[in-house]
């Protein structure tokens, strides 16, 4: 039998294949119309639409760029609800809704409490925050998904470890939202 272990991220075709494969586990009903589109100077990794025919940009990051997907984010959707209009032309069939509204999902392996605040403070009804992690099993790679963020700024449900609900610091922040990993946490204590 073949052990199981984390394993390193695939190179980026590959990550945004097994995304795209794994969206269904988060209860997301997405139909991916479209990989990798040209946006506002930059790739969309994905553009997919709901079935209320709202458009949703899912959007891939790396390592530590997480604040900076924050800001892709934000130009990528305001380019595409700019030309929205144009694309219900163009393609009435795909049922897409006139509205403008247009939402963005953030993959990435973890979000730092910066680019959680950006999120909050630039439109959190809009921009969904999802973490990413690949499993080895044998040969085969699998990636798990997991919201941190869903619609509306509401924290996705979690372990209950970690602090009393409503223990905060001075700053506001709770102890979820500084996202250490255990070995950080240690060398805090």
């Amino acid at each position: 039998m073949a052990e199981i272990a984390w394993a390193r991220t695939p190179p980026r075709p590959e990550l945004v294949r097994m995304v795209c494969k794994a969206l269904p586990a988060l209860g997301a009903s997405l139909r991916v119309l479209a990989r990798d589109v040209l946006g506002a100077e930059a790739r969309i990794d994905l553009v997919a639409t709901d079935p209320d025919g709202r458009l949703t940009l899912v959007l891939i990051g790396g390592g530590d760029d997480d604040l900076a997907l924050v800001a892709l984010a934000l130009a990528q959707r305001a380019w595409v609800e700019a030309r929205l209009p144009d694309w219900i032309q163009l393609a009435p069939e795909l049922g897409l809704r006139a509205d403008g509204s247009v939402r963005v999902m953030l993959v990435a392996p973890a979000f730092s409490a910066p680019a959680v605040a950006a999120v909050r403070a630039a439109d959190p009804e809009d921009i969904d925050l999802v973490r990413y992690r690949c499993l080895q099993d044998g040969s085969d790679t699998t990636i798990l998904l997991e919201a941190d963020r869903l619609a509306g700024g509401r924290v996705a449900p979690g372990p209950a470890a970690g602090p009393p609900p409503g223990a905060r610091f001075r700053t506001g922040l709770s102890d979820a939202d500084l996202v250490l990993s255990p070995a950080e946490r240690r060398g805090l204590e």
